[in-house]
């Protein structure tokens, strides 16, 4: 993707999450988000400002919140920041905020990046997995999200990739290598090479069934 390619895809990508939230009732806002420590307003609040604040001010979040909460890990910091935002947000001001900064990517007001495009989708994923609501991504920018998640996964995660190749039955595109081909939506391709788990109940042969450990991921970095 060329740089104004990547501004519009995660501007494209920002609507759909936002299309997708909007019409959640309080109850799924509040319910849980694939990470077990947020809900699913506080995964939106957190792809926000993991989005949208630039890296000076992501920093700065940081460290305060690090000394604030005692924290060493800067993934405990994140969950703070997150559940902060969540408390001084409403719902309807998280979904302004979606189209507002959708607005300033699209715009080229603010630059994209394919870790901003990863940062989106997973978290997009995170927020409306667990609800039953399915964000339709582009095939482009489901693909980009695989090729470059599939570079921080877990070392099983890797290791299945030298050997089985996992095809994206709704977005013609496939990733790793072998003989054996395993079908899966790009939804849950992606979510497991990101460590998360597909609860979706989907009735289709189209799925992906591989050795990820039991339990959520704990929240921070995409």
């Amino acid at each position: 993707m060329t740089t104004t390619d990547t501004d519009d895809a995660v501007g494209r990508a920002l609507l759909v999450v936002r299309d997708g939230v909007a019409g959640l009732t309080d109850e799924q806002w509040n319910s849980p988000s694939l990470c077990s420590e947020w809900t699913v307003k506080a995964a939106v609040a957190h792809l926000l400002w993991r989005v949208s604040a630039p890296a000076s001010v992501m920093m700065e979040d940081i460290a305060r919140a690090s000394f604030t909460g005692r924290h060493v890990n800067p993934s405990h910091a994140m969950s703070d920041i997150a559940l902060s935002i969540a408390q001084k947000r409403s719902t309807g001001e998280l979904v302004d905020d979606l189209t507002l900064i959708s607005r300033r990517f699209s715009t080229g007001d603010q630059r994209g990046s394919s870790p901003r495009l990863l940062e989106t989708i997973v978290h997009g994923y995170d927020a409306a997995h667990p609800v039953g609501v399915r964000l339709a991504f582009d095939t482009t920018s489901t693909h980009t999200v695989a090729t470059l998640a599939r570079r921080t996964a877990s070392r099983d995660v890797r290791t299945l990739l030298r050997h089985r190749v996992l095809n994206a039955v709704d977005a013609d595109w496939s990733i790793g290598r072998g003989t054996q081909v395993i079908d899966g939506t790009a939804e849950s391709i992606i979510l497991y090479l990101a460590g998360r788990r597909s609860i979706d109940p989907s009735s289709r042969p189209a799925r992906v069934v591989a050795p990820v450990r039991p339990g959520s991921p704990s929240p921070g970095f995409a």
